[in-house]
């Protein structure tokens, strides 16, 4: 065979990228994704039907200490992040409202392969709350369970 140096790289080349390609879905990473945008959840300005949708017509969620809600207790800033760590087994669904917020719904995700946490930035929108309760909801199982964190919102004056 007659190869010419560049037919030699290019091959050389296609077989890296091959093996690292390989390599990474051989890792089995886990995975996070948000969910389709739904715009009548997102829309939604009533707190108690964005609930009722997520749990056929019941607003009250099995509280569970198996759910770790991280976010500050005090903030100055319109954003924050929020950490939400499951500790049920067979997670596949994290949502976070907000719930004084206009749109109350911020985030749907749907968890693969074993993920179990999620980290976002939420917007804290007000006008006249100085109080803000974080809410997560947790699907596993066929259950929804549901944590609460309080957050205060403190103006900055600099």
């Amino acid at each position: 065979m007659n190869f010419k140096r560049r037919d030699i790289l290019k091959y050389a080349g296609a077989t890296c990228l091959a093996a690292t390609v390989k390599a990474a879905e051989s890792s089995n990473p886990r995975l996070v994704h948000a969910t389709y945008w739904s715009e009548s959840l997102f829309t939604n300005r009533n707190l108690s039907e964005v609930l009722s949708t997520f749990s056929n017509g019941v607003t009250d969620f099995v509280t569970s200490r198996d759910i770790v809600l991280k976010a500050p207790d005090i903030v100055n800033v319109p954003t924050s992040v929020v950490e939400v760590c499951s500790n049920i087994a067979g997670t596949t669904r994290i949502i976070l409202i907000v719930e004084q917020n206009e749109y109350p719904m911020v985030a749907d995700f749907k968890l693969f392969n074993g993920a179990h946490s999620i980290s976002t930035r939420v917007k804290l929108q007000s006008d006249s709350y100085s109080r803000f309760n974080v809410r997560t909801i947790v699907f596993a199982n066929g259950m929804a369970y549901s944590a609460v964190k309080s957050v205060h919102w403190t103006v900055n004056d600099n």
